[in-house]
């Protein structure tokens, strides 16, 4: 790997107050190769995803990049009381492999969690997770956090709490997830929801990408 490509930064545990660097990757080195119908980015070179995860190497509190700030005073304390006290310091700011990676993502999800974070928030690093697995050609573990980034998109819709989240995104995401788990009724239920929706018309790509996810599943029949 070119490491021009990666340059460190240094940045402030939220939780412990102590501070750590970590690896990010620079704009000019990114490059996409191809783009999977779940949104999954496959990139020539260097993947920016396995560096989009901070993680204090003294107290174990991990998050996504836009997000490893954005935590409250319970959260701090729920990190404190169950990740902290078990953690064994492990340094991810430098060069990061595939599994490492992971490694990085799964602290963020139980970092997520003890946070209580939106369903959307949950889905979005559990997508990821599979993404990665996906790299790795782990088609069961791919499977699996599929499946639980769906149970949270579908959580965050019926809730109807996340008010950051476009619903038609959300109806195509949980489609899509249907149809790669292999639930094809369920996968036209919400492509149909996609394709009738009142802002169809100011979402032209999204509803190309569910005609051609429903189609993908008649052509299977």
């Amino acid at each position: 790997m070119n490491r021009e490509a990666l340059y460190t930064k240094e940045i402030k545990c939220p939780v412990c107050g102590k501070n750590f660097t970590s690896t990010r990757v620079r704009t000019s080195a990114i490059k996409v190769e191809t783009r999977d119908s779940d949104f999954c980015v496959h990139y020539k070179g260097v993947n920016p995803m396995f560096y989009d995860i901070y993680v204090c190497p003294h107290c174990g509190y991990a998050a996504s990049v836009d997000r490893f700030d954005k935590i409250d005073v319970e959260g701090k304390k729920a990190v404190l009381q169950h990740t902290a006290p078990s953690w064994t310091s492990r340094d991810y700011g430098g060069e990061r492999t595939l599994e490492q990676a992971l490694e990085c993502y799964k602290l963020a999800l139980l970092c997520a969690q003890l946070k209580h974070d939106k369903p959307s928030e949950l889905a979005a690093l559990c997508l990821r997770i599979a993404w990665l697995y996906r790299f790795g050609q782990d088609e069961q573990g791919e499977r699996r956090f599929l499946q639980a980034a769906l149970d949270e998109y579908i959580a965050a819709y019926e809730r109807q709490i996340d008010n950051n989240v476009n619903e038609m995104n959300l109806l195509y995401i949980i489609g899509e997830l249907y149809r790669r788990l292999g639930n094809a009724a369920q996968a036209v239920q919400w492509f149909s929801r996609v394709v009738n929706h009142k802002d169809r018309e100011n979402n032209p790509l999204l509803i190309s990408m569910a005609r051609e996810g429903w189609q993908s599943i008649k052509e299977k029949k």
